[in-house]
């Protein structure tokens, strides 16, 4: 009867990790039925996508909202929280992190480089 316990228990165990592995995965883009909005013509919007995003949008601009669920800032500007710290990308992890998009007070500059699923799009 012990074993059946024990058998049992890691089973619920391993279903409650699989379960929340999937609870942090995005879902794949299904591009065969997507209708993606075209985005406007000009050198203002720059493509970018929110974390588990299938259609580009325009990156944030200056004062927009940024967060782990949101698109990103615009490359030439970052994410700026309340205390004044600067992040040029906010993970998809980073539950805590909320700001707008600002241009940097730090004299570095950064280097743009594409997100893992920007560069899959």
């Amino acid at each position: 009867m012990k074993f059946g316990v024990g058998f049992l228990l890691s089973c619920l165990v391993a279903l409650n990790t699989v379960q929340n592995m999937l609870a942090l995965s995005c879902l794949p883009c299904d591009f065969d039925t997507l209708k993606c909005s075209p985005l406007p013509d000009d050198d203002d919007c720059f493509p970018a996508y929110t974390p588990c995003g299938c259609c580009p949008q325009c990156a944030g601009e200056e004062d927009d909202f940024c967060d782990n669920f949101t698109v990103r800032c615009h490359p030439d500007l970052v994410c700026v929280n309340a205390t004044g710290f600067e992040k040029k990308f906010v993970y998809w992890y980073e539950f805590d992190f909320k700001g707008t998009c600002q241009e940097s007070e730090l004299e570095t500059e950064y280097e743009y480089e594409y997100e893992e699923n920007e560069t899959k799009k």
